[in-house]
């Protein structure tokens, strides 16, 4: 059985925030922003079982000519040749998901805009009604005549004959096909309009959300989460011309420019994705931006040399790295007040925060440690050694964290000891690591490349050749990597096919980009 809850929603470019600079601190969720083509797509009605079994056609407009993208509960279907600007048919999911509530979502691959239906999946139809009963049987044979003589007793009534059997009980019903609805107006049945169609059961509605409320805020949040996977933008820090750079990743270009403070060396995005934080080095401040209108909200004052910035996995905490005055500040982001100045070594360049939230990984160059800090008491519980460590990130698992050191290596430090328990060479001046999104690679700013690192074996494997790379980070979908390049007033930003280890474009940001962010 299956119901449809229609939202139509305008959508652009958003993302899912992988946060990474000197280190990476892992997946963060985002939110949507607004667009401005009309070609916006609309799921009219859905037919499930048509035009044959495990098909799925989803009538509307706005599709669009070339072929759509289709999924359902995030599952990508397989669309048949036959699609048009009004009717997709695609494969369903083979086996269906279990019961529950899945997004139907179609995509009009150049327009750039989705639109969205929610699927209710039920379990199986109502099992028919029992068979009639079978006829009476039929009555027994009369008894013999007795013989001649004293006339005996009438034979006796022979037994009646058994009940016939029931018939066979009705079929399970079976799912039902959708029928096509019907517009339903603004009204009494629907406040904000919807679908009306008519099966065998009678007369059903399909409403809509308040406008801009979507149907519940659960269904809002999932929408918003599919939207970041499929557009993200990347934000760069340019510490030379005081401004954050949005780089749209569809066509490889800067769409819009954010001045900030002085000397901007390291961004962050809330998991939300509705708040950009920046580390303005000369200013000792952290910007913090309105990311759906792309503005300051605020400027607060952290330590001197703020260098890196790192927000907490329940985004409830931000931490920066204050390079000069040897602290960590702890920023409390509902009130954007520092709660916590946390002395750790000397000349901090990064910080990492672990995906369970409770420890903070802090690379000390100049005191040659790593800083583990207790998140809960915002005190150092251990110092573990390294030489001139630059930059450090943790596993997706939580287990390891990578750590960059000046001697060319990086090292595998067990976060549960707290112990190295592996070094990778990987070439000369390592600044930046960062892994992809599965955990299977590391990805390693060194002298004039970037050093793949197999993160299952811990063996140091390609170099792919860029200009001066100082930072790197990997989109939501782990197939291009986007390398920081100090040479030149405008950058550039290198783009990295991660399935062939090539540089594939060049973009011009601003004047000395440093870290990289997505949304």
């Amino acid at each position: 059985m299956f119901r449809f809850k229609s939202q139509r929603r305008r959508r652009s470019v958003t993302v899912l925030t992988l946060m990474f600079a000197l280190c990476a601190t892992g997946i963060v969720p985002a939110t949507a922003t607004t667009a401005t083509n009309t070609s916006l797509p609309v799921i009219a009605s859905v037919q499930i079982n048509l035009p044959g079994p495990d098909k799925i056609t989803i009538n509307g407009t706005g599709f669009g000519t070339a072929r759509p993208n289709v999924s359902m509960g995030g599952t990508p279907l397989v669309v048949s040749d036959g699609f048009t600007n009004t009717k997709v048919v695609a494969n369903l999911p083979t086996p269906l998901p279990a019961a529950g509530d899945y997004l139907l979502v179609v995509t009009n691959t150049s327009t750039r805009l989705i639109a969205v239906l929610t699927v209710t999946i039920g379990g199986v139809g109502t099992p028919g009604p029992q068979g009639p009963p079978g006829p009476k049987g039929d009555k027994g044979d009369t008894g013999a005549t007795g013989a001649t003589g004293p006339q005996g007793p009438a034979g006796a009534q022979g037994p009646q004959g058994e009940r016939g059997a029931s018939g066979p009980q009705g079929q399970a019903g079976a799912d039902g096909v959708s029928p096509v609805g019907q517009p339903e107006p603004a009204g009494t049945n629907c406040q904000h309009g919807g679908l009306k169609y008519t099966d065998a059961q009678g007369v059903h509605y399909i409403c809509n959300g308040a406008p801009g409320a979507g149907n519940t805020a659960a269904l809002d949040a999932r929408l918003r989460a599919l939207e970041r996977a499929t557009f993200p933008i990347a934000y760069v820090a340019n510490s030379g011309s005081d401004t954050v750079s949005m780089i749209d990743p569809a066509i490889n270009a800067v769409i819009k420019t954010i001045a900030v403070g002085n000397g901007p060396v390291s961004v962050a995005v809330n998991p939300s994705g509705t708040r950009l934080y920046v580390a303005n080095r000369i200013s000792g401040t952290v910007s913090v931006i309105d990311a759906e209108i792309n503005t300051i909200v605020t400027n607060i004052t952290v330590g001197i040399g703020p260098t890196f910035v790192a927000v907490n996995p329940s985004g409830t905490r931000a931490y920066v790295a204050n390079k000069i005055s040897n602290t960590v500040s702890v920023i409390d982001t509902e009130t954007n007040t520092v709660v916590a100045n946390i002395t750790v070594g000397n000349a901090p360049l990064c910080v990492a925060i672990s995906p369970a939230g409770t420890r903070a990984y802090v690379a000390n160059e100049d005191s040659n440690t790593v800083s583990v800090i207790d998140t809960l008491s915002n005190t150092v519980i251990t110092d573990i050694p390294a030489t001139q460590p630059t930059g450090v990130a943790i596993t997706p698992s939580g287990t390891h964290a990578y750590v960059t050191d000046q001697e060319g290596f990086v090292r595998v430090i067990d976060t549960a000891s707290n112990t190295p328990v592996k070094t990778i060479g990987v070439g000369l001046s390592p600044v930046a690591v960062i892994f992809n999104p599965s955990g299977t690679r590391a990805y390693v700013t060194i002298a004039g490349g970037v050093r793949v690192i197999d993160a299952v074996s811990n063996s140091s494997s390609v170099n792919i050749l860029v200009p001066a790379p100082t930072y790197v980070a990997v989109n939501p979908s782990g197939t291009r990597a986007y390398v920081t390049n100090s040479t030149g007033s405008s950058g550039p930003v290198s783009v990295i096919d991660l399935e062939t280890n090539t540089v594939v474009a060049n973009i011009a940001v601003g004047s000395a980009p440093m870290s990289i962010a997505f949304r």
